[in-house]
Protein backbone atom coordinates (compact mmCIF):
# COMPACT_ATOMS: atom_id res chain seq x y z
CA UNK A 1 0.00 0.00 0.00
CA UNK A 2 0.92 3.70 -1.00
CA UNK A 3 0.53 6.58 0.95
CA UNK A 4 1.62 10.56 0.79
CA UNK A 5 2.47 12.89 3.99
CA UNK A 6 2.62 16.10 3.74
CA UNK A 7 3.66 17.52 6.92
CA UNK A 8 5.22 20.80 7.99
CA UNK A 9 8.83 20.24 7.36
CA UNK A 10 8.56 16.95 5.00
CA UNK A 11 6.69 14.94 2.22
CA UNK A 12 6.58 11.49 2.88
CA UNK A 13 5.51 9.56 -0.10
CA UNK A 14 6.17 4.83 -0.27
CA UNK A 15 4.81 2.15 1.22
CA UNK A 16 3.14 1.74 4.46
CA UNK A 17 2.59 -0.85 6.58
CA UNK A 18 -1.43 -1.32 7.73
CA UNK A 19 -0.80 1.03 10.89
CA UNK A 20 -0.42 3.81 7.92
CA UNK A 21 3.88 3.46 9.47
CA UNK A 22 6.61 4.03 6.72
CA UNK A 23 7.45 -0.22 5.37
CA UNK A 24 9.03 -0.62 2.44
CA UNK A 25 10.74 1.97 -0.17
CA UNK A 26 9.96 5.55 0.64
CA UNK A 27 11.39 8.53 -0.17
CA UNK A 28 11.28 12.44 2.08
CA UNK A 29 11.29 15.74 0.69
CA UNK A 30 12.08 17.86 2.93
CA UNK A 31 11.84 22.23 2.99
CA UNK A 32 15.27 22.79 2.75
CA UNK A 33 16.18 20.97 0.11
CA UNK A 34 17.44 17.43 1.60
CA UNK A 35 15.75 14.13 -0.05
CA UNK A 36 15.89 10.77 1.75
CA UNK A 37 15.27 7.65 -0.56
CA UNK A 38 15.14 4.47 1.53
CA UNK A 39 14.09 1.41 3.16
CA UNK A 40 11.75 1.98 5.77
CA UNK A 41 10.76 -0.75 8.44
CA UNK A 42 7.84 0.40 10.96
CA UNK A 43 8.50 3.96 10.03
CA UNK A 44 12.53 4.01 10.90
CA UNK A 45 14.55 4.41 7.88
CA UNK A 46 16.97 1.32 7.71
CA UNK A 47 19.24 2.12 4.49
CA UNK A 48 19.13 3.74 1.64
CA UNK A 49 20.40 7.72 0.03
CA UNK A 50 20.33 10.78 1.93
CA UNK A 51 21.06 13.64 -0.58
CA UNK A 52 22.20 16.34 2.22
CA UNK A 53 23.05 20.12 1.44
CA UNK A 54 26.73 19.71 0.62
CA UNK A 55 27.21 15.75 0.70
CA UNK A 56 25.51 12.53 -0.63
CA UNK A 57 25.01 9.12 1.78
CA UNK A 58 24.68 5.90 1.09
CA UNK A 59 24.24 3.43 3.30
CA UNK A 60 22.71 2.41 6.81
CA UNK A 61 20.52 4.75 9.15
CA UNK A 62 19.95 4.74 12.94
CA UNK A 63 16.45 5.62 14.09
CA UNK A 64 16.57 9.77 13.67
CA UNK A 65 18.25 9.20 10.35
CA UNK A 66 21.86 9.85 10.69
CA UNK A 67 24.43 7.77 9.23
CA UNK A 68 24.89 4.48 11.44
CA UNK A 69 27.14 1.31 10.41
CA UNK A 70 28.20 0.68 6.69
CA UNK A 71 28.22 3.36 4.47
CA UNK A 72 29.75 6.00 1.82
CA UNK A 73 30.09 10.10 2.56
CA UNK A 74 30.97 12.13 -0.39
CA UNK A 75 31.01 15.96 -0.27
CA UNK A 76 29.81 17.56 -3.85
CA UNK A 77 29.95 21.63 -2.75
CA UNK A 78 31.26 23.56 -0.32
CA UNK A 79 35.01 23.25 1.46
CA UNK A 80 35.16 19.81 1.12
CA UNK A 81 33.95 19.07 -2.60
CA UNK A 82 35.36 15.90 -3.48
CA UNK A 83 36.76 14.89 -0.46
CA UNK A 84 34.38 11.58 1.03
CA UNK A 85 34.62 9.04 3.53
CA UNK A 86 33.68 5.07 3.65
CA UNK A 87 33.45 2.59 6.89
CA UNK A 88 31.67 2.46 9.86
CA UNK A 89 29.53 5.11 11.05
CA UNK A 90 28.12 5.45 14.50
CA UNK A 91 24.73 8.39 15.13
CA UNK A 92 26.70 10.18 12.14
CA UNK A 93 29.88 10.33 12.62
CA UNK A 94 33.18 8.38 11.39
CA UNK A 95 33.79 5.41 13.99
CA UNK A 96 35.64 3.60 11.68
CA UNK A 97 37.01 3.51 8.11
CA UNK A 98 39.13 5.51 5.26
CA UNK A 99 38.94 9.51 4.83
CA UNK A 100 39.80 10.62 1.19
CA UNK A 101 41.39 14.31 0.26
CA UNK A 102 41.37 15.39 -3.24
CA UNK A 103 45.31 15.51 -3.31
CA UNK A 104 45.50 11.93 -2.68
CA UNK A 105 45.83 12.05 0.72
CA UNK A 106 44.18 10.10 3.19
CA UNK A 107 43.70 9.08 6.74
CA UNK A 108 42.28 5.14 7.15
CA UNK A 109 41.70 3.83 10.95
CA UNK A 110 39.88 4.60 13.76
CA UNK A 111 38.23 7.65 14.74
CA UNK A 112 36.29 9.48 17.67
CA UNK A 113 34.35 12.88 17.90
CA UNK A 114 35.44 13.55 13.93
CA UNK A 115 39.31 13.36 13.98
CA UNK A 116 41.55 10.27 13.81
CA UNK A 117 41.96 8.55 17.27
CA UNK A 118 42.98 4.69 17.89
CA UNK A 119 44.95 2.72 15.52
CA UNK A 120 45.48 4.27 12.23
CA UNK A 121 47.28 5.17 8.97
CA UNK A 122 47.63 9.01 8.00
CA UNK A 123 49.43 9.37 4.09
CA UNK A 124 50.03 12.55 3.29
CA UNK A 125 51.03 14.53 0.22
CA UNK A 126 53.36 17.40 0.86
CA UNK A 127 54.52 18.29 -3.06
CA UNK A 128 53.35 17.01 -5.93
CA UNK A 129 56.39 14.19 -5.72
CA UNK A 130 56.79 13.45 -2.29
CA UNK A 131 54.62 12.62 0.79
CA UNK A 132 54.90 11.62 4.36
CA UNK A 133 53.22 7.99 5.66
CA UNK A 134 52.38 7.62 9.51
CA UNK A 135 51.42 4.90 10.78
CA UNK A 136 50.54 3.57 14.86
CA UNK A 137 48.07 5.18 17.59
CA UNK A 138 46.57 8.76 16.65
CA UNK A 139 45.13 11.06 19.59
CA UNK A 140 42.65 14.14 18.81
CA UNK A 141 44.51 13.72 14.47
CA UNK A 142 48.21 13.16 15.58
CA UNK A 143 50.36 10.50 16.12
CA UNK A 144 50.43 9.87 19.84
CA UNK A 145 52.26 6.62 21.55
CA UNK A 146 54.01 4.33 19.26
CA UNK A 147 54.04 4.65 15.66
CA UNK A 148 55.92 5.00 12.43
CA UNK A 149 57.03 7.73 10.06
CA UNK A 150 58.14 7.10 6.68
CA UNK A 151 59.73 9.25 3.81
CA UNK A 152 58.56 9.06 0.07
CA UNK A 153 59.99 11.41 -2.64
CA UNK A 154 61.81 14.97 -2.02
CA UNK A 155 64.91 15.00 -0.03
CA UNK A 156 64.13 12.72 2.90
CA UNK A 157 63.05 9.84 0.55
CA UNK A 158 63.21 6.32 2.30
CA UNK A 159 63.72 7.41 5.30
CA UNK A 160 62.38 6.18 8.23
CA UNK A 161 61.42 7.36 11.93
CA UNK A 162 60.22 4.37 14.58
CA UNK A 163 59.18 5.00 18.01
CA UNK A 164 57.16 6.60 20.56
CA UNK A 165 55.25 10.06 19.22
CA UNK A 166 53.76 12.75 21.19
CA UNK A 167 50.92 15.51 19.17
CA UNK A 168 52.79 14.62 15.74
CA UNK A 169 56.51 14.48 16.83
CA UNK A 170 58.57 11.40 18.11
CA UNK A 171 59.43 12.32 22.04
CA UNK A 172 61.25 9.80 24.00
CA UNK A 173 62.91 6.70 23.07
CA UNK A 174 63.07 5.73 19.19
CA UNK A 175 65.08 5.83 16.04
CA UNK A 176 66.06 7.71 13.03
CA UNK A 177 67.01 5.78 10.05
CA UNK A 178 68.19 7.20 6.81
CA UNK A 179 67.86 5.76 3.35
CA UNK A 180 72.01 6.94 2.94
CA UNK A 181 73.26 4.81 5.42
CA UNK A 182 73.15 6.25 8.53
CA UNK A 183 71.15 5.26 11.73
CA UNK A 184 70.58 6.85 15.49
CA UNK A 185 68.84 5.07 18.64
CA UNK A 186 68.54 6.94 21.91
CA UNK A 187 66.51 9.96 22.80
CA UNK A 188 64.50 12.49 21.29
CA UNK A 189 62.57 15.41 21.67
CA UNK A 190 59.66 17.25 20.10
CA UNK A 191 60.96 15.88 17.14
CA UNK A 192 64.48 16.11 17.74
CA UNK A 193 67.72 14.12 18.28
CA UNK A 194 68.25 15.49 21.58
CA UNK A 195 68.99 13.28 24.85
CA UNK A 196 71.07 10.21 25.29
CA UNK A 197 71.81 7.84 22.10
CA UNK A 198 74.20 6.33 19.62
CA UNK A 199 74.55 7.35 15.58
CA UNK A 200 76.02 4.32 13.39
CA UNK A 201 77.22 5.02 9.81
CA UNK A 202 76.23 1.72 8.31
CA UNK A 203 78.24 0.09 5.80
CA UNK A 204 76.24 1.79 2.94
CA UNK A 205 77.62 5.42 4.24
CA UNK A 206 79.95 7.00 1.35
CA UNK A 207 82.09 8.78 4.09
CA UNK A 208 81.63 7.24 7.34
CA UNK A 209 80.89 3.57 7.21
CA UNK A 210 82.04 2.02 10.32
CA UNK A 211 81.69 4.89 12.48
CA UNK A 212 79.97 5.31 15.46
CA UNK A 213 79.23 8.26 18.12
CA UNK A 214 77.52 7.37 21.48
CA UNK A 215 76.92 9.90 24.08
CA UNK A 216 74.89 13.10 24.59
CA UNK A 217 73.07 14.90 21.37
CA UNK A 218 71.36 17.58 20.94
CA UNK A 219 69.45 19.26 17.78
CA UNK A 220 71.11 16.22 16.31
CA UNK A 221 74.49 16.70 16.94
CA UNK A 222 76.63 15.41 19.96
Amino acid sequence: MKKKYVMKDWVFEGDVNKEGMPEGKGIMNYNDGKVLKATFKNGIPIKGNFHMIDSVYEGEFNPDAQPNGKGKLEFISGDYKDQKFEGIFKDGKYSKGKYSYTDGSYYNGEWFDGVPNGKGELHQRNQEDSFHNWSGNFKDGSLHGKGKLEYFGGYNHGDKVIGEFHNGKIHGKGEYIWSHGKKYVGQFTEGQITGKGVMTYLENHTELAGDRWEGIFKDGFP
